[in-house]
């Protein structure tokens, strides 16, 4: 039994000082890399409204800079960049709508403790379908002569 909680205790020493000789090369990793960002709308998306804003989540509006929304009909869009209240994100909102059908697309620099990297996405704003006007409405035909009209759920009753 001794020899059994004397290996036990070899094996967790050597796990520990695996674990202390890495932990600086962890916290190295950890500190070169930098948060996610999320910024909505996603690359790809086909739909965004003209009046859309963009969302940038996972860090505060203080870490973000030179935050660049070009669209590719309308061109710049300058705007401002409102902190969300949690402190993780912010929401650029553009002074002016962008076209229906273009393309656009939003480049940032993310800096945090030293470390910087250029952020961004690219979506396309939808083009609204217009729904035609509606025709003129027809009356029914009216029943040939000398026949009764009869409801399907009660066939023995007939309106006037």
């Amino acid at each position: 039994m001794r020899f059994l909680d004397a290996l036990a205790v070899v094996r967790i020493v050597a796990v520990a000082l695996v674990l202390a000789a890495l932990a600086p090369v962890a916290a190295q990793a950890a500190a070169a890399t930098l948060p996610t960002v999320t910024i909505s709308p996603l690359r790809g998306t086909p739909d965004a409204t003209p009046t859309t804003q963009i969302s940038f989540l996972g860090v505060p509006a203080s870490d973000l800079s030179q935050i660049n929304v070009r669209g590719s009909r309308s061109g710049s869009h300058s705007g401002t960049l409102e902190a969300y209240s949690t402190g993780n994100g912010a929401s650029y909102l553009p002074s002016r709508p962008f076209t229906a059908g273009e393309q656009v697309t939003v480049t940032a620099i993310e800096s945090v403790a030293g470390e910087t990297a250029t952020i961004g996405t690219s979506f396309t704003i939808a083009t609204l379908y217009t729904i035609p006007p509606p025709g003129k409405p027809t009356a029914p035909a009216p029943p040939p002569p000398g026949t009764t009209q009869a409801f399907v759920s009660a066939p023995t009753l007939h309106p006037p």
